[in-house]
């Protein structure tokens, strides 16, 4: 219900604050990294704030999806969220390497295409959505 979403957002939403603002004394550590290796993942260690970037894309794709009713709204705020975070990756180019950099941001593409191609089922009359 709502009260459980406000609490799991208001705790994840902490949890990754927290994680952020401790990262940059984490990434110095080796050990540290080693242990948050999930949360910093395959990224620079100059943009190790990019998996809390990662965590808040995934959370609100699924916030989307969970809370609103509404399937226009719902594609499309999705499809928002994808846009942002697809932008946000080819300013920064958090991978490692250039090329799974890469990869990550035509995979982006494809989601968005999809999203995209789903509309065309939202307009059209004879598909029940409900």
């Amino acid at each position: 219900s709502i009260v459980a979403i406000l609490i799991y957002g208001v705790g994840f939403l902490a949890f990754v604050g927290y994680g952020l603002y401790n990262m940059p004394r984490m990434a110095a550590c080796k050990e540290d990294r080693i242990d948050m290796y999930g949360f910093f993942g395959d990224h620079r260690p100059s943009v190790y704030w990019w998996g809390g970037v990662l965590i808040l894309y995934s959370f609100f794709f699924a916030m989307c999806n969970a809370i609103i009713e509404n399937p226009y709204v719902r594609v499309y705020l999705t499809m928002a969220c994808t846009v942002i975070y697809t932008l946000l990756e080819v300013v920064f180019l958090p991978g490692i390497t250039r090329e799974t950099q890469w990869v990550e941001v035509i995979a982006q593409l494809g989601m968005m295409l999809f999203l995209a191609q789903s509309t065309t089922c939202l307009f059209d009359e004879t598909v029940d959505m409900q």
